[in-house]
């Protein structure tokens, strides 16, 4: 073999080794069809990120429980008859205007009384009443066996033989009515004998007449000035 062919045979060999290495197999030996596959590419970048979706409707709300059963009866209650308990429950404080206040109440109900010895007109003592949250006093008037109660314990100890009391026919003439809405009537109205008895005298006073010691109800003109009875609820 001629020198120039042993160098081209030996150059066919390097460049057929040459392809074997770059596509593994010969390049003679796939057909025209088949599609010669690289190694795989670098992953890429991360996409945007979608924006954040609408929240949905508030779920409905469940049915409703069923009604309970009706609860056991408690036990009554155990009066306690203690001098302090006692103490605390006849006497209560209202500190407005720098001043004590006692109010004298009785614990069979809810009404404090206190008996103001300054001499004031009938509207004078009610707004007077009102500023220590209370009122010219209608229940205690009212209620016979508390009225009898109030006058032994607050009016009589007091010496005071005037006071006004919450009852007038201001806005219709002899029509009375208590300042808490209750119609007067013979029943719940202690009238001293032939009272009411004057056209011009339109409020109403809880008076000792010649020191009657019942104290009785008189009406009287408005203007006057007398000591007053206020009452409060507790």
């Amino acid at each position: 073999m001629s020198e120039m062919l042993r160098y081209m045979v030996i150059m066919v060999l390097i460049y057929e080794s040459f392809l074997h290495l770059v596509h593994g197999h010969c390049c003679c030996d796939h057909d025209e069809k088949e599609q010669i596959i690289g190694p795989p590419g670098r992953p890429g970048k991360a996409g945007i990120r979608g924006s954040q979706g609408n929240a949905g409707e508030p779920g409905r709300g469940g049915r409703n429980g069923m009604v309970g059963g009706k609860g056991v009866k408690g036990e009554p209650g155990v009066c306690d008859c203690s001098e302090s308990t006692t103490s605390q429950k006849r006497m209560a404080y209202d500190l407005s205007m720098n001043r004590d206040w006692t109010w004298i109440f009785h614990g069979s109900n809810i009404y404090g009384y206190k008996l103001f010895k300054e001499e004031k007109t009938y509207q004078q003592a009610m707004a007077a009443c009102e500023a220590v949250r209370a009122t010219l006093a209608c229940v205690g008037m009212r209620v016979p066996a508390l009225r009898e109660r109030v006058k032994a314990e607050v009016v009589r100890p007091s010496g005071s033989t005037r006071m006004w009391i919450g009852l007038d026919d201001l806005e219709r003439m002899n029509h009375y009515v208590w300042l808490d809405g209750v119609v007067s009537n013979r029943e719940n109205t202690d009238w001293y004998r032939n009272e009411p008895s004057s056209a011009t005298e339109r409020c109403v006073e809880l008076w000792n007449y010649h020191e009657h010691i019942s104290y009785t109800l008189n009406d009287s003109a408005c203007i006057k000035t007398f000591h007053y009875l206020c009452e409060k609820i507790y």
